[in-house]
């Protein structure tokens, strides 16, 4: 895969349940992840493995995204390789998930992963 530019996923993504392995392989995605509507999507795995380079925004850091994942049950190596992913994740609302997922972040750089469990308030 190469490049992935994603403009306008605001219409793609609320529609669709099995995102598994959408983005896998892309070198990089100019998409901030959360810009996604990942709210209704049940399967994320591999969703963003082997991305060398996500745009997360310049403030993410900063100021974690509440970011909804209220209907995953499966999260496995979602950002597994993706080596410049160094975001705080405490806040994504993943009640469905009481673990964290095989090789979610293997090879990721997260500063904190999600509560799991939990759906922090927004």
């Amino acid at each position: 895969a190469g490049d992935c530019y994603l403009t306008n996923n605001s219409k793609i993504l609320p529609h669709i349940t099995n995102a598994e392995s959408m983005f896998e392989g892309c070198r990089s995605n100019d998409t901030p992840v959360g810009d996604f509507d990942l709210s209704n999507i049940v399967n994320m795995k591999n969703m963003f493995k082997g991305n060398i380079k996500i745009n997360n925004g310049t403030s993410w850091n900063d100021h974690p995204e509440y970011v909804d994942c209220s209907s995953a049950e499966n999260m496995d190596g979602m950002f597994d390789g993706c080596s410049s992913f160094a975001q705080d994740l405490s806040t994504w609302c993943v009640p469905k998930i009481p673990s964290e997922p095989s090789n979610f972040g293997r090879g990721a750089p997260i500063i904190k992963h999600p509560v799991w469990g939990t759906c922090p308030k927004k």
